[in-house]
């Protein structure tokens, strides 16, 4: 069918289910059989395999890399892991890649075993790297609900592609100019996998249309450095080991006019930077203002060395601003002397002036600067940390002061509730049931017996002093649930989690609540009142309210910053729904109905 225009290609063998596994590749037997695929009419063309194949090295000793985007195009033969129950559908496919610890992921595309992601690819942005890091990719079916964790399809390991600024790595006369590089490729997903023959359209008759193979693409904008003015024509070169390559030649010149070579060996930081390549001769150019201003496509630092002997001698105002340089580490070596160096901080697309060797002076035998320019490799902020260890000392301590305050007024309210019947509503005769009898065994008697009916209009005393001693006892039936709530706001502030603190204050009085008024409820004879309903509906409100506040109070949204969790939220809301099922039960309880009328 390949030779024969018109005759459609034939459909793909069917394919046999395969239990997932997750083979690991080595890089070098993944990329050597990485063949392209087909071309998709950009002006990207598939390559046989990624370069940086088995590691990628420059002979000039230079840090290649730079802004980095990886695009996942398309896979095929992707086993289906989603093929069970009478809801069966195909695998949902999503890749992940790790590169020096930053992890991007694709949205997934759903029901295909051979998943285009849309708009040509998905791309994921990585930052600046390095070329020859490893980059680590995971291919999984995205599972959700009832699916529980993702099903892992292959993890495989391929390399970030060769990429330099240089348009010939070999030319003495390379200029940094290079703006992109770009390679695209088929990387198998399982040992033996045939990814071969995809390099023309028709596929080769070798080719297997069901392998399980990876379409991506790397496309790189290299780290460069751009001469914006100076004060005469200066060039770009690189900071490799005086031992490399080429040293004699164009590569790890340090001037124009000399064919000196550097050994930056002893400043890692440095090594294999861009070189601003300045003029040896400009040493004794004693002016003011700018020597040269340079910009840089990516975040990095400029470096600046001098001779160590020409600390002594004397500094340029412009290096001594400690807001701007700081000292670096390491040295470099050159013409048999060690040079000190200083570092600055550079962004992308921020102009950086370089001031002359001298102002304002002519110092003599003072040697020319070297200035060294390298990127910063991108690393993902860390997540911001929260507390997770409960304080069980702190918090038990503070549980027993609360008990050892609360629990002698639990035990002086349940035995006068337990003579007033446990009705809140008759609690006045219950004061006055216990001012009856001997008044050598009974305080409320000698308390009540100057108001018996002592003249007063209305007998207004004996009123008003029973109404404050009823008012006292109140108070005092009160005083377990205002220290539970105040040791519970102590807790939630000292403690963590908080949600500890909210469990006493919420969980505790609701509980007590509801066991106050239960034991009402059964002394009444299954009566029920209108003040054992509130107290009922207040407990459920401080159950509810518990649940709220944890969501509030997570350590992830007060420590780290995070959004509240949707998931706490939804339970919220479940319990909420909840409560009218609750009120429909007891109304359509007779038996229940008939208490509460």
């Amino acid at each position: 069918w390949a030779r024969r225009p018109g005759v459609p290609p034939p459909p793909p063998p069917p394919r046999r289910r395969r239990r997932s596994r997750m083979p690991r590749l080595p890089a070098l037997a993944l990329l050597a059989g990485a063949l392209a695929g087909v071309a998709s009419g950009g002006p990207t063309p598939l390559s046989a395999k990624l370069s940086c194949s088995p590691d990628c090295t420059s002979p000039h000793g230079q840090t290649r890399g730079g802004d980095l985007v990886v695009t996942v195009v398309e896979a095929t033969g992707l086993p289906d892991l989603d093929g069970w129950g009478p809801f069966a559908g195909e695998t949902d496919a999503f890749v992940t890649i790790d590169i020096g610890g930053v992890v991007r992921s694709t949205e997934p595309v759903s029901e295909s075993l051979n998943p285009v992601w849309p708009q040509g690819g998905a791309s994921l942005h990585f930052g600046a790297q390095e070329s020859g890091t490893d980059a680590v990719i995971t291919v999984a079916d995205y599972d959700l609900g009832l699916e529980f964790a993702d099903d892992p399809i292959a993890t495989v390991t391929i390399k970030v592609i060769d990429c330099s600024c240089f348009t010939d790595d070999n030319a003495i006369d390379a200029t940094c100019t290079k703006t992109r590089c770009v390679e695209e490729a088929w990387i198998p997903l399982e040992e033996g996998a045939n990814c071969g023959g995809r390099v023309d359209w028709p596929w080769a008759a070798a080719a297997d249309p069901a392998a399980t193979c990876l379409r991506v693409r790397m496309e790189i904008t290299p780290h460069m450095v751009t001469i914006v003015d100076s004060y005469r024509p200066l060039s770009i070169t690189t900071a490799n080991s005086a031992d490399g390559e080429n040293t004699n030649g164009n590569w790890a010149r340090m001037y124009q006019d000399s064919s000196n070579a550097m050994d930056p060996t002893g400043s890692e930081a440095a090594r294999g930077g861009l070189v601003l390549r300045t003029h040896s001769t400009d040493r004794s150019l004693a002016y003011s203002g700018p020597y040269a201003t340079i910009r840089t496509n990516l975040d990095g630092n400029v470096f600046v060395f001098r001779r160590k002997r020409d600390d002594f001698l004397h500094t340029p105002t412009w290096l001594t601003d400690a807001s701007v340089w700081s000292p670096s580490v390491g040295v470099i070596s050159a013409l048999q002397e060690d040079y000190k160096g200083l570092v600055a901080r550079i962004s992308a697309g921020q102009d950086f002036e370089l001031g002359f060797a001298q102002v304002g002076v002519t110092v003599p035998n003072e040697a020319m600067y070297i200035v060294i320019v390298t990127m910063n490799i991108w690393v993902d902020p860390p997540e911001k940390a929260y507390r997770t260890k409960f304080d069980h000392s702190r918090f038990w301590s503070i549980i027993a002061e609360m008990l050892i305050a609360a629990l002698p007024f639990a035990v002086i309210i349940r035995r006068f509730m337990r003579q007033v019947g446990w009705r809140l509503d008759r609690l006045e005769c219950g004061v006055l049931a216990q001012a009856t009898g001997d008044e050598t065994e009974n305080l409320l008697i000698l308390a009540f017996k100057p108001f018996y009916h002592n003249g007063s209009k209305a007998n207004i005393d004996f009123r008003r002093h029973l109404y404050y001693i009823s008012m006292g006892a109140r108070i005092i039936l009160a005083v377990p649930v205002v220290t539970c709530l105040s040791y519970g706001l102590v807790l939630s502030y000292v403690t963590v989690p908080p949600s500890a603190g909210i469990a006493v204050f919420c969980i505790g009085v609701g509980a007590a609540l509801i066991a106050f008024n239960f034991a009402s409820w059964r002394r009444s004879g299954w009566r029920m009142a209108r003040t054992r309903l509130v107290g009922f509906a207040a407990g459920f409100a401080f159950f509810v309210l518990f649940l709220f506040l944890t969501v509030c109070y997570d350590m992830r949204v007060l420590d780290a910053g995070e959004a509240y969790s949707i998931f706490g939220l939804t339970c919220v809301a479940f319990t909420l729904n909840t409560l009218p099922l609750i009120f429909i039960f007891f109304l359509d309880n007779d038996q229940l109905h008939q208490a509460f009328s």
